[in-house]
């Protein structure tokens, strides 16, 4: 599997950063099945998600570093008072992403900036596409 360097030395001369690229952890995923979710995102399927299907993902379209966040409906098909949990427990898987591939994974915009990818100041900041056509929108 190709790293980050590769994926900048092979495409965009200083990677792709997808800013909005979905995880759902296994126990996300349980979650939206046991309240009877079948789809997100406006009638998707629940996708199988997996690190390293999102890795291969990011080779394969030449994305160096992907901003993780969680797919819609978030936690609001939760009560409010069963959410707190979910919510914790996301955190905590995002947080175990990042920390076991810091050089591929983002939690925050904030964490763009500590690694110096800020704004207009980054030349080659994309909305990445994903094998839909899409090439991805230069910013």
């Amino acid at each position: 599997m190709a790293d980050a360097k590769t994926a900048i030395d092979e495409g965009c001369a200083c990677g792709r950063i997808d800013v909005h690229q979905h995880f759902l952890p296994d126990f996300y995923a349980e979650a939206l099945a046991k309240a009877g979710l079948e789809t997100v995102d406006g009638g998707m399927p629940i996708p199988a998600w997996s690190v390293t299907a999102a890795l291969e993902m990011m080779d394969r379209q030449q994305i160096a570093t992907g901003m993780i966040s969680l797919s819609s409906p978030s936690t609001h098909f939760l009560a409010p008072a069963k959410r707190s949990a979910l919510v914790r427990q996301v955190n905590e898987a995002g947080a175990l992403l990042v920390a076991a591939h810091p050089d591929r994974f983002l939690r925050h915009p904030a964490d763009a900036q500590r690694r110096g990818f800020a704004g207009r100041d980054a030349p080659c900041v994309r909305r990445a596409g994903r094998g839909r056509g899409d090439p991805g929108d230069q910013h």
